[in-house]
């Protein structure tokens, strides 16, 4: 603001010296030199005023033109005098042309420069209209490739998923306890089964076909319910439950089957990536009108750069060590967070950072929380 007041200053100092340097050079010559013929070079001055500066600057050196006229150029010479008759006519009719001008002038400085905005703003507009066009058409082109891309896995999962059950079913037909190829055959099958029904699973849920039913339930019937299909799948890890005994029962508004398998998900993958013997921790507690269960565990930890990446389908995380001896595609986390949106609720993580980069890595399941109620025998 100081730097272009500062411009204005200078540029007004200059006129006036322009306005000085023209009387300076007519005042000699006045004899032969019109009243007429300086105020219109000094109109010239006036205008270039107005035009550069504006017309509050253009008005001050129409003034002291006027008084510069009067006392150099209006008889009697170099006194001064009022101007009356026609000398007062004239004089006043130059200050007047001289402002009008300068109003005139200022007004079309004014209009270029807005025009000049609007001009800019229409090739900001347009420059901002094609750029959302590009967008538009690169996200139309992806909807397009992830509806492409849901189609053909739902197709793929459906057609293995008949020859993987027949091959099953011939596998456990056999007894593999001295067979160790036949027990490789039927583990890897098990292995891809449980990929397709991943694969089958995913494409349900993105094609809105997975019945989802909310109800009240207390949040000790769904830990429970996790403890129990966890109980032999854990290995050497430990799942410890705790569930607030005193106060309110603590209570939510879910879907039992669809919780229990998002929290059953984060287990497993608790004790996957995990530190060997590492224990599990299942934490329940109540926030406002949210119910929210923390999964939490020692090891590797994730990368801030993947917080939100690993919930993207075929993405995993932790480190290359845990990636290299975990078997998976990463669709688990995605179908876990898919199932929660589906739900009401939502699914993030927060890693605690340790030494040598491992820590406590806690996943966050929130649900709507509710009143509990029990409900008394008929």
């Amino acid at each position: 603001m100081w730097a272009r007041h500062r411009r204005s200053l200078i540029l007004w100092l200059l006129w006036v010296v322009a306005l000085a340097a023209l009387v300076a050079i007519l005042v000699p010559s006045r004899e032969q030199v019109e009243q007429t013929h300086a105020a219109l070079m000094m109109l010239l001055i006036v205008l270039g005023a107005s035009a550069t500066v504006g017309f509050t600057a253009g008005v001050s050196i129409a003034l002291l033109a006027f008084a510069l006229l009067s006392y150099y150029f209006e008889s009697p010479l170099d006194t001064i005098d009022l101007p009356t008759g026609v000398d007062l006519i004239e004089l006043t009719s130059f200050l007047i042309v001289a402002v009008v001008a300068a109003r005139l002038l200022t007004i079309a400085r004014t209009r270029a420069t807005l025009a000049e905005l609007r001009a800019r703003e229409i090739e900001r507009l347009a420059a901002e209209r094609t750029a959302l066009a590009t967008q538009a058409a690169q996200a139309e082109g992806l909807a397009e490739a992830n509806r492409m891309k849901d189609a053909l896995l739902a197709t793929v999962s459906h057609d293995l998923h008949t020859p993987l059950t027949t091959i099953r079913a011939l596998a456990g037909r056999r007894s593999v306890a001295d067979d160790a190829d036949w027990l490789l055959v039927q583990q890897e099958t098990d292995r891809l089964a449980h990929l397709v029904r991943e694969l089958l699973d995913y494409s349900r849920i993105r094609g809105g076909a997975l019945p989802v039913r909310i109800e009240s339930y207390p949040a000790e019937d769904l830990v429970g319910a996790v403890a129990r299909e966890c109980a032999h799948r854990l290995g050497a890890h430990t799942l410890h439950t705790h569930v607030p005994m005193s106060g309110p029962v603590l209570a939510g508004m879910f879907d039992l089957v669809l919780s229990t398998r998002v929290l059953v998900n984060l287990v497993e993958n608790a004790a996957k990536y995990g530190t060997a013997d590492s224990r599990i921790d299942l934490h329940v507690e109540r926030i406002g009108s949210t119910l929210r269960f923390a999964v939490s565990n020692q090891g590797p930890t994730i990368a801030d750069a993947d917080r939100e990446r690993i919930f993207e389908p075929f993405t995993r995380g932790g480190s290359t060590v845990a990636q290299s001896r975990v078997p998976g595609v990463g669709l688990g986390l995605a179908i876990a967070r898919a199932l929660t949106e589906a739900q009401a609720g939502s699914l993030a993580l927060a890693v605690t950072q340790g030494a040598n980069d491992s820590g406590t890595t806690t996943f966050v399941l929130t649900l709507p929380a509710t009143d509990w109620t029990e409900m008394a025998p008929e």
